[in-house]
C-alpha cells in the first residue's frame, strides 16, 4: 500500500479534497501526509486482531456503517493480496453478519483464492 500511494496516489492528491479528506487537522500541510501518518490515522492495518479492534472503533465512532469496503492495491504478490482477503473473512470478520463474510467467500472463489468446496 505504500509504495502504491508514494508512486500513485499522492502525485495525483497533492492540493485536492481527496489529500483534505485524509487530514485530522485541516491545516497539516500535504506534505504531512506520508504513509507512516496514513497507517497511524487512516488505514486499516495490522495483524488480524488489530484490525478487527480498528474496525469495531470506526463502527463506533462513526455511528455504525452497513458496507465495508477492502481494497487491495495490485501487490507485486497476488498471493498476499489473497491471504490478506481470507485472513479478513476467518480472522476478522467471524463476528461479522454472514451476509458479509460471504461477500468476502465470494470474492475469494472468484480470484481462486479459496477452494469451491470451502464453506
Amino acid at each position: 500500500m505504500g509504495r502504491n500511494y508514494v508512486q500513485h496516489q499522492l502525485p495525483n492528491r497533492v492540493g485536492t479534497i481527496q489529500m483534505a479528506s485524509t487530514k485530522l487537522d485541516p491545516s497539516m500541510p500535504d506534505e504531512a501526509v506520508t504513509v507512516d501518518y496514513l497507517m497511524e490515522h487512516v488505514w486499516i492495518v495490522g495483524d488480524p486482531s488489530e484490525c478487527a479492534e480498528k474496525i469495531h472503533e470506526l463502527h463506533e465512532d462513526s455511528g455504525g456503517f452497513g458496507t465495508l469496503l477492502a481494497i487491495t492495491t495490485d501487490s507485486d504478490d497476488a498471493g498476499w493480496d489473497h491471504e490478506s482477503l481470507r485472513l479478513l473473512m476467518e480472522d476478522v470478520a467471524p463476528g461479522w453478519p454472514t451476509s458479509a463474510r460471504a461477500m468476502i467467500r465470494a470474492h475469494l472463489r472468484r480470484y481462486g483464492a479459496l477452494d469451491r468446496r470451502a464453506t
